[in-house]
This record gives structure tokens, C-alpha cells and sequence, in this order.
């Protein structure tokens, strides 16, 4: 019998829960483009101008490229990269100034990669998810993007 891990031992989940927006992507998104490994939708909710373009995305790798050492890769060496991406617009107008208005681009990509082999599954990938979500995050339950977007790296506060 074949048994599949990962050898990291912290693995305390967060007291603090990440609630996602349900997008209603079927009833909320027009499709402006739909291929065998493509899917783009425009958010019918947003103001024109100011839209959302949601995409989703895969293809086939010839190899999954990695900065750790594998040292006992397995034979399958091809894999898949899916993505999600979602493009956004933050306007920024100024009550006192009706003529101020600033669009401001603001596009969130995740990627995942993975060798086609058998030993893959869905929940290693939802396992590794929520330690990237994890990633993101203090031990608070604050996410660190007020750092990462000031190249603060080096996490301060576990």
C-alpha cells in the first residue's frame, strides 16, 4: 500500500477563519472568452469602466520546475499549471473635487503547478493551499499584505 505526505509538522490551524466571497460565477460573469484551456469572464455586477475580469486558465508542463532538491523524483516528470486570475479597477474619487478620479489596477494571480502523477490529489493541493493562505497571514488572524506591499518581507510578528 502506497502512502502519500508531506514532512512538515506545523500544522496548527489558524483560530481565525478566511470566509471567501461566493462570486456566483455562472450567473454573475458575461464570458469573453471560452477555449479548451481558457475561461474569461467580465463581472455583469461591476459598472462599465470599472469592471472585473475574472480568468481561468490550464495547461500542460513539460516538467514541474521546483527550488527545493527532489531527491527521489518519480518517473512521471510531465505536469499541469492551472491558474486564477482576477483582474480589478479601485476608483478613487474625492468628495470635496468633483472632477478627481483615479483608476487604479489592482490583478491577484494564483498558479498552482503539479506532476500528472497518480500520487497528486486534490486534497494535497487544498493541504498546500491553506498553508499558502497560511503564509499570507499573522498568527493573529491580520494578513501581512500591509508589509509585502512595503517589500517588508521578513516576517515581524508570528
Amino acid at each position: 500500500m502506497k502512502t502519500s505526505s508531506f514532512s512538515f509538522t506545523n500544522t496548527t490551524e489558524h483560530s481565525v477563519d478566511v470566509t471567501p466571497i461566493s462570486l456566483g460565477v455562472v450567473t454573475n460573469y458575461a464570458k469573453v472568452a471560452d477555449a479548451a484551456n481558457r475561461f474569461a469572464g467580465q463581472n455583469k455586477t461591476a459598472s462599465v469602466g470599472q469592471g472585473e475580469l475574472l480568468q481561468y486558465g490550464c495547461d500542460n508542463i513539460k516538467d514541474v520546475q521546483t527550488d527545493q532538491k527532489v531527491y527521489n523524483p518519480g518517473k512521471v516528470t510531465a505536469g499541469v499549471r492551472y491558474r486564477i486570475r482576477l483582474d480589478e479597477i479601485l476608483r478613487t474619487t474625492d468628495s470635496g473635487d468633483a472632477t478627481y478620479v483615479v483608476d487604479d489596477p489592482i490583478v491577484l494571480e494564483l498558479q498552482i503547478k503539479h506532476s500528472m502523477s497518480g500520487n497528486v490529489t486534490a486534497s494535497h493541493i487544498e493541504t498546500c493551499f491553506k498553508r499558502l493562505i497560511g503564509a499570507c497571514m499573522r498568527s493573529d488572524g491580520s494578513f501581512r499584505f500591509d508589509d509585502l506591499m512595503l517589500s517588508g518581507l521578513t516576517p515581524t510578528v508570528d
